[in-house]
């Protein structure tokens, strides 16, 4: 009996020798013979994830928004500057293709291409120059007292008079239908994007050039007639995607080079009709 637990005992010493052997040495032990092999064990520990881009023709985006008009050719074409009001504009634009790829959530943004089609509705200052006096020289700016004044000087013979006279100030309406191609890059949280299209507009703007009031010289410029109703147009925005939401809001401004209100800024909101 001591001779079979002596051998029991030595056997399992080799065994567990043999084992660690075979362990370090990469081998396998089969039928209590080993077997060595030469393998070698390589992992990556970022999944590699194959996204698959679909560029397709679908609306997938819808925008709005509202623009306040801020520029001029000149400073002589900023009307605000000389009103106090500022022209306005309201614009729909609906994304009609897209170069989609499913979000890389590993990379802090994602970039894509889009086309736009829109409509611009804008409200423009404008003035009646047949509604002005006749012997006008001169504006005077709107202030907190007053609005856009127009100066008028007439020589009697018994001396010189000169007035103030409110300028009738109205809003004309014109429509642009738009198209236009734009780069987006975005994060889980901000949205920027860069576009450049061209728009019809309805109507061609002649708006006039104010003057100070100053004797022997013209009271204002008439403005010069668009040669083109086609017009090239710039946007940009910078926004907020909302968490776990479709909504985003932006900052955004519109470049129309060829308008005597060539730059308008803005809020827009986007509501997405996809999710990324």
């Amino acid at each position: 009996m001591s001779r079979l637990i002596r051998s029991f005992v030595a056997a399992s010493i080799l065994f567990v020798n043999m084992t660690v052997w075979a362990t370090e040495q990469d081998s396998l032990i089969i039928d209590h013979r080993v077997i060595s092999i030469d393998a070698q064990v390589q992992f990556d520990s970022i999944i590699k994830i194959r996204t698959k881009r679909t560029d397709a023709w679908m609306i997938s985006d819808i925008e709005a928004g509202l623009f306040w008009g801020a520029g001029g050719r000149n400073e002589s074409d900023r009307w605000h500057q000389w009103t106090g009001r500022y022209d306005r504009a309201i614009e729909v634009r609906s994304t009609i293709w897209k170069t989609h790829k499913p979000r890389d959530f590993r990379k802090a943004f994602s970039f894509d291409w889009s086309a736009m089609v829109g409509l611009n509705v804008a409200w423009l200052q404008s003035v009646n120059t047949h509604l002005l006096s006749d012997s006008v020289i001169g504006f005077l700016p709107a202030s907190e007292v007053g609005e856009l004044q127009q100066v008028t000087y007439e020589r009697f013979a018994i001396g010189v008079e000169t007035d103030t006279l409110d300028v009738p100030v109205e809003f004309q309406r014109a429509f642009a239908p738009f198209a236009m191609v734009r780069f987006s890059a975005r994060t889980d949280r901000f949205i920027a994007s860069l576009g450049l299209g061209l728009a019809a507009a309805s109507k061609r703007e002649s708006r006039i050039q104010f003057r100070s009031p100053e004797l022997d010289a013209m009271p204002f410029i008439d403005g010069a007639w668009g040669q083109s109703i086609w017009q090239p147009r710039i946007t940009w925005s910078l926004g907020w995607q909302f968490p776990a939401s479709r909504w985003a809001i932006c900052a955004t401004g519109l470049v129309v080079p060829m308008s005597e209100q060539n730059h308008f800024i803005g809020l827009k909101i986007v509501h997405s009709l996809t999710r990324e």
